[in-house]
């Protein structure tokens, strides 16, 4: 029993070796085809260049070309947002303005009209995130908007109220 545990051991053992040298020739057939994929670019860049350089045209690569043939990555520079707390301030004043809560929309426009600008691929959404982060000091009391934290306003909490009579109504009558 044990001849047939070893011969079957080594018999495994041989399989893998041999697994392992026709991964080590896949290598080296792959790592040989690299070199040769990578020599026919340099040779087809040098041509480029050449042509550029006979031909009298400038040569303006793209970004990926750029970072492909080792020239530095010229990166769009975003512009930055105000202050988070320089926003959250004309924010209170605009509302305080207006004497009553307001939406996300008009503070965007009311606050470009003072010259502060937001930026981002959705700015309405970025002023959105500036005013959440500052929960301790502006509140958004939906549907109106947004609302200094802590300070009452009749309509919204008329509005809660009713809407806590109303789930009180639906809720289960204990048995």
């Amino acid at each position: 029993m044990e001849d047939d545990a070893l011969r079957i051991a080594m018999a495994t053992r041989s399989a893998l070796e041999r697994a392992i040298a026709e991964q080590q020739n896949a290598i080296r057939d792959a790592n040989s085809r690299l070199l040769s994929l990578q020599k026919e670019v340099a040779d087809v860049d040098a041509f480029i260049a050449m042509w550029h350089r006979l031909t009298g045209t400038p040569f303006t690569p793209t970004a990926a070309e750029r970072s492909e043939i080792g020239l530095p990555v010229v990166k769009r520079k975003r512009p930055k947002n105000p202050d988070r707390e320089l926003v959250v301030e004309k924010v209170l004043e605009i509302i305080r303005e207006h004497g009553e809560p307001v939406t996300r929309k008009d503070l965007f426009a009311a606050l470009k009209d003072r010259g502060i600008e937001i930026h981002g691929k959705d700015a309405e959404m970025v002023l959105s995130t500036m005013l959440w982060r500052s929960q301790d000091r502006i509140e958004r009391l939906a549907p109106f908007g947004y609302w200094p934290t802590g300070v009452e306003y009749p309509p919204a909490t008329e509005l809660k109220r009713q809407i806590e009579v109303a789930a009180a109504s639906l809720a289960p009558v204990p048995r």
